[in-house]
C-alpha cells in the first residue's frame, strides 16, 4: 500500500470537506430549505398575520363556548363598538334603522292597546261600588288601582306560547304579551319536558296519559301534544274548554307547514322562525263584558222617581222636625198647657189649656211653617198662675193710676205709689176678685186730694234776681218737686175726666218802668212755664202764662217770683173757679 505524501495530504483534506458538504446538501437540503422558510414566516409579520386571520375564524367557532375567550375579547369588542359609534354615529343609526322602527312601532302601537284597554276598564269601574271596594283592594295589597281593576275584569289571557321539539325537549319558538314576565325560555322549556317526562314515566306511556295542564300559582299552563311538537300556553284567569281547538288547529297548521323541519330537526331553531304569527295568534284575552246600558227613557224615569222619592223624604223629614219645634214651643210657652200632641201621617191633632192673657196658638202654628189646615188644635180657658199673667189680670181689672206701682210678692199683691182715695178704696174691694192674689196691701200708697195737691203747688214761688228772668240753681232745685205733684194732680184729674189749667204769674218789684216790668214780668213766667212743659206734665194739664201783677211792698223779695194759680174744670168746658 501506497502511503501518500504528506506532500498530497492538503489537497486530499480539501477533497474530503468538499465531499462532505455536498454529501450534506444532498442529505439536508430540502429540511433546510423548510427551516429556512420557517424562519422566514416566523421573522414576517406581515406573513404571520394573514396566516393567523386564515385560522382564526374556525379557531373562535371551536372555541365559542369558552368563557375565558368571551371574558378575553369583550372588552376589546366593547372598545371597538364604542369607537366606531364615535367616530359615525350615523351609520350605526342607518344600519339598525330598518330593524328598530318597525320593532319601535309595534312595541309603541300594542303599549297604546294596551294602555287603552287599561284605562277603559279604570274608568268603567272608577264610580262603581265595585271600583269602590277594589280601591280598598288596591290599596290594601299595594297594586296600582289599574291593575287590581284588570285581574278582576280578566276571564282569561294567554300571556306566553311555547313550541317544544317532542323528542328533544328543545325549544324551536316563543312568543309572549308585553306585559308578561318572561325570564328564561329555555329554562321554562326544559322544565315542561321534565314536567311531562315525569308524568309519562309515573302513569305510563300511553298518549291519553300525556299531561295536558297543571297549575303554578295563579297561572294555568295547557299542554297540546302533536306527532312532533307540544304547544305549552301560559294562561292568566279561566279560559274556555273551547280554546283548546285553537291551540289544537294551531298545532296541526305547524305540522303541515314545519313537517320536513321537524322530523329533520337538529337542534337549530331558526327555521321556526316562520312559526310566530301562528303562536301570536293564540295569544287571546277575554274581559267581562259590560254591562248593558239601559235605556234612555228608563233611566229618567228612574231618576223621576228618585227624585220624587227623595222630595218626599225631605218634606217629611222637614215637617217632622217643624213639628217637634211647634210642640217644644207650645209646651214651654208660658199660659199654655198642651195635653195631647199626635202626628197622624202628615195630620196632626193639637188639645190643651189657654189662660186669656197668653199667646194665640194660631200664631205659633202659623210660624212654624206647617199647613194650618193639616193642624186641629182644641184650646180650653183657664187662667195661669204665673206671675206675670196674674200682674196683667190685676192691672186689667184696677186700672192703676201711672203713680200706682203693683207688685207681686208669693200670692200676695203689694201697690205702692199716689193714688186718689177714690181709686185707694176701689181698689182694696176689687184686688181679692183678681185670680192666683190670695191677700192685697196697699200700705205703701199716699193717698191725696186735688183740693190737697191745688193748695201744694199754690204755696209754690219762683225768687228771681232783681231785674233777671233766668231762674237761679238753688229755686230751679223746687222744679221736680213741683213737676211730680203736677203728674199726681193730672192723673187725678184724667180719672175724673176734669181739666187743669195751672198758670204761672210772674212779679216784678217797684223799681223800673211800667214797660220793663211787664216785659220782666211776662219773660219771668215764660221761664218757669217753660222749665215745667219740657218734662211734661200730663195730657189733662195745661200750663199758661198770666201778666197781671201783685205788688206786696212790705217786701221787695217776695215781688221778685212766679206764682202758681190752678183752676180745674170738667173737660170740654170753660174754666171754673178753685173748687
Amino acid at each position: 500500500m501506497v502511503e501518500p505524501s504528506s506532500k498530497n495530504m492538503p489537497n486530499l483534506t480539501t477533497d474530503m470537506s468538499e465531499d462532505l458538504s455536498e454529501l450534506r446538501n444532498l442529505l439536508l437540503a430540502p429540511e433546510q430549505t423548510q427551516l429556512d422558510r420557517l424562519q422566514e414566516r416566523l421573522d414576517d409579520p406581515v406573513l404571520r398575520t394573514h396566516e393567523v386571520s386564515r385560522l382564526l375564524p374556525g379557531a373562535l367557532t371551536l372555541q365559542k363556548d369558552d368563557p375565558v375567550l368571551t371574558a378575553v375579547l369583550t372588552p376589546h369588542v366593547e372598545q371597538a363598538f364604542f369607537t366606531s359609534l364615535r367616530r359615525s354615529p350615523q351609520a350605526i343609526v342607518d344600519a339598525i334603522a330598518p330593524i328598530m322602527g318597525p320593532a319601535i312601532r309595534q312595541a309603541i302601537r300594542q303599549a297604546l292597546q294596551s294602555l287603552t284597554q287599561s284605562l277603559n276598564q279604570t274608568i268603567e269601574h272608577s264610580f262603581s261600588l265595585k271600583g269602590f271596594r277594589w280601591r280598598i283592594e288596591a290599596w290594601t295589597t299595594g297594586r296600582p288601582f289599574a291593575e287590581t281593576v284588570l285581574l278582576h275584569t280578566l276571564r282569561y289571557r294567554v300571556e306566553q306560547a311555547f313550541l317544544i321539539h317532542r323528542d328533544t325537549g328543545l325549544l324551536l319558538q316563543h312568543v309572549a304579551t308585553e306585559t308578561a314576565i318572561v325570564r328564561d325560555q329555555e329554562m321554562v322549556s326544559g322544565m315542561l319536558t321534565a314536567i311531562r317526562n315525569f308524568v309519562h314515566d309515573s302513569f305510563g306511556g300511553q298518549r291519553e296519559r300525556d299531561l295536558s295542564s297543571f297549575q303554578v300559582g295563579e297561572f294555568t299552563v295547557w299542554i297540546q301534544q302533536g306527532t312532533n311538537a307540544i304547544l305549552a300556553v301560559v294562561i292568566r284567569g279561566t279560559a274556555p274548554e273551547t280554546f283548546h281547538d285553537v291551540l289544537q288547529d294551531t298545532l296541526d297548521r305547524i305540522h303541515l307547514t314545519q313537517a320536513d323541519a321537524l322530523v329533520s330537526f337538529n337542534g337549530d331553531a331558526s327555521s321556526f322562525a316562520s312559526t310566530q304569527p301562528n303562536l301570536e295568534a293564540c295569544l287571546q284575552s277575554q274581559y267581562e263584558a259590560p254591562a248593558q246600558k239601559p235605556s234612555p227613557v228608563l233611566v229618567a224615569i228612574g231618576l223621576l222617581l228618585l227624585l220624587g222619592l227623595l222630595l218626599w223624604g225631605w218634606g217629611s223629614y222637614r215637617d217632622g222636625q217643624r213639628w217637634d219645634t211647634l210642640v217644644d214651643r207650645l209646651k214651654s210657652e208660658p199660659g199654655l198647657v198642651l195635653t195631647t200632641a199626635q202626628d197622624h201621617g202628615g195630620r196632626y191633632d193639637l188639645a190643651g189649656l189657654r189662660d186669656p192673657l197668653a199667646t194665640d196658638p194660631t200664631s205659633l202654628i202659623a210660624a212654624s211653617g206647617l199647613q194650618a189646615d193639616r193642624i186641629h188644635s182644641t184650646w180650653s180657658p183657664y187662667y195661669a198662675m204665673d206671675p206675670q199673667f196674674i200682674l196683667s189680670r190685676a192691672r186689667a181689672l184696677l186700672q192703676p193710676p201711672d203713680t200706682v206701682t203693683l207688685i207681686l210678692e208669693g200670692e200676695i199683691l203689694v201697690a205702692s205709689g199716689t193714688a186718689q182715695e177714690d181709686w185707694a178704696h176701689e181698689a182694696r174691694r176689687m184686688a181679692p176678685f183678681v185670680p192666683g192674689v190670695l191677700r192685697y196691701e196697699d200700705k205703701k200708697v199716699q193717698t191725696v186730694s186735688m183740693a190737697h195737691l191745688i193748695e201744694s203747688i199754690e204755696h209754690v214761688t219762683i225768687q228771681f234776681a232783681s231785674n233777671s228772668s233766668a231762674i237761679d240753681p238753688v229755686e230751679a232745685g223746687k222744679i221736680p218737686a213741683l213737676i211730680s205733684v203736677l203728674r199726681d194732680l193730672d192723673n187725678l184729674a184724667a180719672r175724673s175726666h176734669q181739666q187743669v189749667t195751672v198758670e204761672c204769674r210772674g212779679s216784678v218789684d217797684a223799681a223800673g218802668s211800667e214797660l220793663t216790668n211787664r216785659i220782666l214780668r211776662k219773660t219771668r213766667a215764660q221761664a218757669v212755664c217753660s222749665a215745667l212743659g219740657e218734662s211734661g206734665v200730663g195730657s189733662a194739664t195745661t200750663l199758661t202764662t198770666e201778666s197781671a201783677s201783685i205788688r206786696r211792698p212790705e217786701n221787695q223779695a217776695t215781688t221778685r217770683s212766679v206764682g202758681f194759680a190752678v183752676t180745674v174744670h170738667p173737660s170740654g168746658s170753660a174754666k171754673a173757679g178753685h173748687p
